[in-house]
């Protein structure tokens, strides 16, 4: 362990992070990441996750806990946080998560082939973060997916560490450097009530404050840096986790179609229509899904195929119902739905939001033809119904897992 490394464990051993209790996070439903991979496990078989960098291991237990099935490993450097992750660990009774305290510029596990890893938020307070993921994709199995988290542009954030480093030495003590700079918060966010660069920084506990305003070791990346972190790995990027905000077309051009941004747009590479979302967005954080390779996305299912998929309710969408009482029956007047944490979408009335008030009351994997065989008793026709699954596709409603992750029920229907 380098000196960096040592200080990096004292730092989070001495403020434990994250703070908080065990959750449910999004990006942790391990069918649905394997579901992203075109390549699928040979044979059926428990499911391996490994999450390089768990610190008190909060998503992790919330994970563990709603897949059973599912074997969870976490490791981390933070001795702390991993004995109060034991102690949750115990009084949930989990048998399907193990800690282990590592190293991850220096892993080496004796377990390889993880089918999915997680590293959140890890790699970007490392010394060498090329070779701690080189580390994860030895680790990984070639079907594998690691889902990916490091610092994008953090401007404000940015802003007030150099604003703490102006009046603090890094050879201080952290917890009088933490005194001086929560000092200097209170006060800027008291003198300038309607920054909300201040009154973030006040109002976060003193673990997220010192992660975020007083880490000895930290990297942020833009798109030609985090591909070039990528590529020294010998990884290969995937997708975003979130695809729909790295294409700026959609959102540049609007209702009102515009030839002359079409036309530049049409244009660009791939990489230069990312470094426009990130000049658009300056997301914080850059969430992503890398492969070893040889694998790559898993391309959406043609239409034609869809009686025999494999299909399960999108595990990062939340459908809401609104009923109204009706004389002696509830009646549904409004259907919207939720993904990953963004805005509420209402579905208009129409074939799509009736699947969905069925999908709202699925718990199990189906397939395409039970789905399709509802929708065509309504009137609708194959042509249809093969419509209603694409628009649920897009919408990222429902997703295909393969076939070797699941267990489908005898009868394999939807409930009507």
């Amino acid at each position: 362990m380098n000196e960096t490394t040592r200080t990096v464990r004292e730092l989070y051993e001495q403020f434990p992070y994250p703070s908080g209790t065990p959750t449910i996070r999004l990006g942790f439903d391990a069918r649905y990441l394997l579901s992203l991979s075109e390549q699928s496990r040979k044979t059926a078989g428990t499911i391996r996750v490994l999450d390089a960098g768990c610190g008190r291991a909060l998503g992790l237990i919330g994970a563990a806990s709603l897949q059973p099935d599912i074997d969870f490993l976490g490791v981390d450097l933070n001795r702390v946080a991993l004995a109060e992750a034991e102690a949750q660990v115990s009084a949930r009774g989990l048998k399907n998560l193990r800690l282990l305290e590592s190293d991850l510029e220096q892993l080496d596990l004796e377990e390889r082939n993880f089918d999915i890893i997680h590293s959140s938020g890890v790699i970007h307070h490392l010394t060498d973060p090329s070779a701690a993921l080189r580390a994860l994709g030895k680790h990984l199995a070639p079907h594998g997916v690691i889902a990916l988290m490091v610092y994008g542009q953090r401007d404000p954030m940015q802003r007030v560490a150099a604003a703490i480093q102006a009046l603090t030495e890094s050879s201080e003590p952290l917890v009088e450097r933490l005194a001086v700079a929560r000092e200097l918060v209170r006060n800027l966010a008291s003198a300038q009530p309607d920054n909300a660069t201040w009154k973030s920084a006040n109002e976060v506990d003193d673990a997220e404050f010192v992660d975020r305003y007083l880490h000895p070791c930290e990297q942020f990346y833009d798109i030609d840096s985090l591909f070039d972190l990528i590529d020294s790995s010998g990884l290969a990027f995937m997708s975003w986790a979130d695809s729909s905000a790295w294409n700026p077309a959609q959102e540049l051009q609007g209702n009102q179609q515009s030839d002359l941004l079409a036309e530049r747009l049409a244009h660009q590479s791939e990489l230069d229509r990312y470094k426009l979302a990130l000049s658009i967005h300056r997301p914080g954080k850059l969430e992503l899904y890398v492969c070893k390779p040889g694998n790559r996305l898993r391309q959406a299912p043609a239409p034609e195929t869809y009686e025999t998929l494999p299909i399960n309710v999108h595990p990062e969408v939340t459908l809401t119902l609104e009923h109204r009482g009706v004389w002696c029956e509830s009646k549904i007047e409004k259907i919207s739905t939720c993904l990953r944490g963004s805005e509420p979408v209402s579905l208009s009335p129409g074939p799509v939001a009736s699947a969905a008030v069925m999908l709202a009351t699925v718990s199990e994997p189906f397939l395409g033809r039970d789905l399709m065989r509802i929708l065509e008793s309504d009137g609708l026709t194959t042509m249809q119904s093969r419509g209603v699954l694409t628009e649920l596709f897009e919408r990222e409603l429902i997703y295909t897992p393969h076939l070797v992750d699941i267990s489908l029920p005898g009868d394999a229907r939807v409930a009507v």
